[in-house]
Parts: C-alpha cells; structure tokens; sequence
C-alpha cells in the first residue's frame, strides 16, 4: 500500500496486486493450521527471544508465516530499491549482511526548547481537542522543533 501512496510504478500493476493476493492467501492458509496451543507456544518463544534467551525460532509453530512475510519483505526491498533509502548503523540486507560499512556511530542530540506563551497555549489546546493524545503531542512538538 506505502509503494502504491508515494507513487511507485511497481505497486501500479496487475502483477503486484496478484503477488499480494497470493502472499495474504498463503499467510491466512498457514493461520488456520495454528490451534491455541500454537499460538500460546509461538508468543512464549518470541517473549523468551526478546528477553534475550537463545531460541530455535525454527521450532516456532508460525514459522510457515514468517517464511512468507520473509519472501514478502525481500520482494518488497526489491521494488522500493532506487525510491525509499532508510538506513541506519545496524542496517542489514536480506541475508543479514551490514549494509553501511563505516558509518559513524548514531549521535542523539537533546535540544531543550523553549516555547513562547502563545505556543503552549496552542499545545494545551491540541492536547485538550485530543484527550491528551501524548503521542500528538510528540508529533506536535517535533513539528515546532523542525
């Protein structure tokens, strides 16, 4: 869908909505082999990684899913090459390789602002029309920094 917002040719064809009716087809089929207790093992594995335990994800029952969002993903670099760049230090391709080289470390500047009266005013009234959406504020606020 992002391919198809920011106008890139490839996501404006026959072939790629084909491609994404096939993928969604395969991810739902291999959703209804899972029963709960799938489900239940999956989430206790991906917990256990991200806390930092080694894990054999191949055992993950959802591993039928992830092979297709992986085919997905590595199509999806494929089409979106030459449009979107993001990169970071701890960029990789599809097979895990660093993709930056000799970049520098990732510097975090904290820039305290200060706000003019009027301008918390208006932030206090964003935040009152929102319910106090802290992430509008977040935005808001970047948005006042830029």
């Amino acid at each position: 869908m992002l391919g198809h917002l920011i106008g890139i040719p490839a996501f404006h064809s026959i072939v790629a909505d084909e491609q994404d009716h096939t993928d969604l087809t395969m991810v739902r089929k291999e959703q209804k082999k899972l029963t709960g207790k799938d489900r239940m093992k999956s989430r206790d594995m991906q917990s256990r990684l991200l806390a930092g335990e080694q894990v054999d994800m191949n055992q993950d029952p959802q591993i039928g899913i992830r092979n297709v969002l992986l085919m997905q993903v590595s199509r999806m670099r494929q089409l979106f090459d030459g449009w979107v760049i993001q990169r970071s230090h701890d960029s990789v391709d599809n097979e895990g390789h660093s993709v930056m080289g000799g970049l520098l470390p990732l510097e975090n500047l904290i820039v305290p602002i200060v706000l003019s009266q009027a301008e918390q005013n208006s932030v206090h009234a964003h935040a009152e029309t929102l319910g106090k959406s802290y992430v509008f504020l977040f935005i808001l606020l970047t948005y006042m920094v830029v």
